[in-house]
């Protein structure tokens, strides 16, 4: 996303390489609130299950207001809306492997979720790059929308592990 954004910022609103930083530390800011203070009051009152699914669904909001963001304003209000979205599905996420995991297995499938992980991180930003120069700025975004649409539907029928 990080790949797409820049280019997307720098095609569409002639961002230089200083207002592509700001955006990323905006990113990063934003995601910091999340994780540190968002995700921890919402786990309180909140199962897992919920948070990963509304985490969806303000990423895909997220992620089609930034593909369609006639303006700078909306390009943030789309960034902060994808910063929540993920900064609630990633552990959430990484919450419901660990409770779904039995207690011996706990450290490899965390492991191999971190892994996949990490190996994503290597792959997309290729992919995301052509698939932007190829079809167009928003097309990477809606892509990413489209596969949040689906992981959303898929979670709704996980069950609620026991804690």
């Amino acid at each position: 996303m990080e790949t797409a954004l820049t280019f997307l910022a720098a095609e569409r609103f002639g961002y230089t390489s200083r207002e592509n930083g700001y955006l990323l530390g905006f990113l990063g800011l934003c995601a910091i609130v999340t994780q540190g203070y968002i995700v921890r009051k919402l786990l309180k009152r909140h199962t897992e299950t919920a948070i990963l699914m509304g985490g969806l669904a303000v990423s895909i909001v997220g992620l089609l207001c930034i593909g369609y963001a006639p303006q700078p304003w909306l390009l943030y209000l789309g960034l902060a809306a994808l910063a929540l979205g993920s900064g609630l599905v990633n552990p959430s996420t990484t919450g419901l492997i660990s409770l779904y995991s039995a207690q011996h297995q706990q450290g490899r499938a965390l492991g191999i979720f971190r892994s996949l992980g990490s190996l994503s991180r290597a792959i997309t930003p290729v992919i995301a790059g052509t698939v932007f120069w190829v079809f167009g700025s928003a097309s990477v975004f809606v892509a990413g929308a489209a596969f949040a649409i689906g992981a959303l539907w898929l979670s709704r029928s996980l069950p609620q592990p026991a804690k």
